[in-house]
């Protein structure tokens, strides 16, 4: 009966986000798709992948491109952008549903897993910011979890996480060596595919290491405080108070589930498994604020439903059961209803595809936000200049980059840093103190929904 119930309520909730996606009218909905488009396009211009600019090296792993260009030709990029991502959240929800799957028959196990992943706010966090390789990789890793006894299986999908996401590929390395270490049964093929798959992604990395690994460990090296310990809203956009919130019902069960073990003896067999150290270690780094830490929240709620579903899932009355998915189901749908809206309307985003197609070459094109960021950049072949873009801090000081948007100097001084005149697109969103009466600037255009262009003459 409960799996039934499940189940009928997950349906419920794809049809919902079918629904929505249908009323955005084919736009993309978070921030990530510019830069897959950016990259697509470059591709689709012949080029190769040694000869894309730097920062598009720095940014995506030497497989991603290469896959990411492959679906699009099969599918067409607007496809893609549109369903492409509903669909691998599709096919992850179904890979946790074979974790369930216990000889030939699907458990409960299955169900709850079904339902917890698709009803978490954390999860959709991912599909609303596009985070299309980490969203690809995480389906890997948990096909990995769930076929990890296999040698040969699981080498594919060890490399397969490595070369399309850096970040999960640790994540698959640090769950893959926790099984070995904790099975009582170690078999030396799963070390063998685990080294395999190291060198073969370890080779692809090698192909490109003056542009990803280098000066990752350059920077640690020479600013270790602001690269090991960073602000809480990198990542994700999210303050940690707001991550937390949504992850209070996985919390709560973890927490009822544990006190209710304590009083037995199973706590120490519950804590040798890989799935609650995996979990434990993400954990300290998410509270220590450390690399990435806010990419780390999906993953860290992925372990805590696994650990729900295998490890504390009996020890539970089906009524907290019923309890704990009501919450959950709330939680979720104050979220989604909040945030399953594309950031631009259907207006902006014909202004934006205009102005980036009809821009002359010897110009260069800047934004003041990161919010306008991919919708520029996923339209043209060209680089848009934003202070938020990862190759502009070794111009402006996070200091700087903010007094742009308000002190009019600040911005005339740092925009003729930029090679060629300027022209800065303005969003309807956006409202700056710098460019009001500002002399080294000229509005050249406004459209009626508030959107602006002006004009910096070098």
């Amino acid at each position: 009966m409960i799996t039934k119930k499940i189940f009928s309520i997950f349906l419920l909730g794809v049809s919902l986000l079918v629904f929505w996606y249908i009323q955005n009218g084919g736009l993309p909905l978070g921030y990530d798709h510019g830069a897959y488009k950016h990259i697509i396009n470059l591709l689709w211009e012949n080029q190769n992948l040694q000869d894309l600019p730097k920062y598009l090296k720095h940014q995506f792993e030497p497989f991603s491109g290469t896959f990411f260009y492959s679906l699009t030709a099969f599918t067409g990029q607007e496809v893609f952008f549109w369903w492409g991502y509903l669909g691998i959240f599709i096919l992850t929800w179904v890979s946790l549903f074979l974790l369930g799957k216990k000889k030939r028959k699907y458990t409960v196990w299955s169900y709850l897993w079904l339902f917890l992943f698709f009803f978490s706010a954390i999860q959709y966090i991912n599909l609303w910011w596009a985070f299309g390789k980490q969203m690809f990789a995480t389906f890997f890793l948990i096909l990995l979890i769930r076929y990890y006894r296999n040698s040969i299986i699981a080498f594919i999908l060890m490399a397969a996480c490595l070369s399309l996401h850096r970040l999960t590929g640790f994540v698959a390395i640090s769950y893959f060596l926790f099984t070995y270490l904790f099975s009582q049964k170690r078999n030396l093929k799963h070390y063998y595919a685990l080294l395999i798959g190291l060198w073969v992604a370890a080779f692809s990395y090698f192909v490109l290491f003056y542009e990803q690994v280098f000066p990752l460990i350059r920077n640690i090296i020479t600013n270790p405080q602001n690269q090991v310990f960073i602000q809480w809203k990198y990542g994700t956009g999210f303050s940690g108070r707001e991550l937390f919130f949504y992850l209070v019902p996985v919390l709560l069960m973890v927490f009822l589930g544990l006190v209710q073990s304590m009083w037995g003896r199973g706590i120490r067999e519950f804590l040798k498994k890989p799935h609650t150290v995996s979990a434990l270690l993400i954990g300290l780094i998410v509270v220590f604020r450390s690399i990435a830490h806010t990419r780390l929240w999906t993953f860290l709620d992925l372990f805590l439903i696994i650990i729900i579903t295998r490890s504390l899932y009996h020890l539970f009355d089906r009524k907290w059961i019923y309890v704990f998915i009501i919450t959950q189901c709330v939680v979720w749908g104050v979220f989604v209803n909040k945030w399953h809206t594309p950031f631009i309307d259907q207006t902006e985003y014909k202004i934006i595809r205009d102005v980036t197609r009809d821009m002359p070459r010897d110009v260069t094109l800047v934004t003041l936000s990161w919010a306008y960021m991919s919708w520029l950049t996923g339209y043209t072949h060209r680089e848009i200049y934003s202070p938020h873009q990862w190759i502009w801090q070794m111009l402006w000081t996070s200091l700087e980059r903010k007094n742009m948007k308000y002190i009019p100097n600040k911005l005339c001084n740092n925009l003729s840093k930029l090679p060629w005149n300027v022209v800065i697109y303005i969003g309807a969103r956006e409202n700056y103190s710098s460019l009001k009466d500002n002399p080294c600037i000229t509005e050249v255009q406004k459209w009626q929904n508030g959107s602006r262009l002006f004009l910096h003459l070098r």
